[in-house]
């Protein structure tokens, strides 16, 4: 693929090794019509065991993205607040 058909993101944004990039296609539909879409890729840079960079991307549309937003959250509130009760509850036996 050439650079001048390479799809270039329209928006960008990293926090450390994650970064997601928001995409226009246009995409012709059945009435023959071309129309919009935007698609985001969502990608995960790490070293591997031989000290190589790695990625690893995942593609979702824009009506997924309030539902991804929803499950991190719940997935972060699980993770830190009831590691954190625990340790409290652990650091109250002693």
């Amino acid at each position: 693929m050439t650079d001048e058909k390479k799809n270039k993101p329209i928006f960008k944004v990293r926090c450390g090794g994650i970064s997601a990039s928001v995409f226009s296609n246009k995409i012709k539909g059945k009435d023959g019509k071309d129309f919009e879409v935007q698609t985001i890729s969502i990608q995960k840079s790490y070293l591997d065991k031989e000290e190589k960079w790695q990625n690893m991307t995942i593609g979702i549309r824009k009506n997924d993205v309030a539902k991804l937003l929803v499950a991190l959250n719940k997935v972060n509130d699980f993770v830190f607040l009831s590691t954190k009760d625990k340790e409290e509850a652990d650091e109250s036996d002693l």
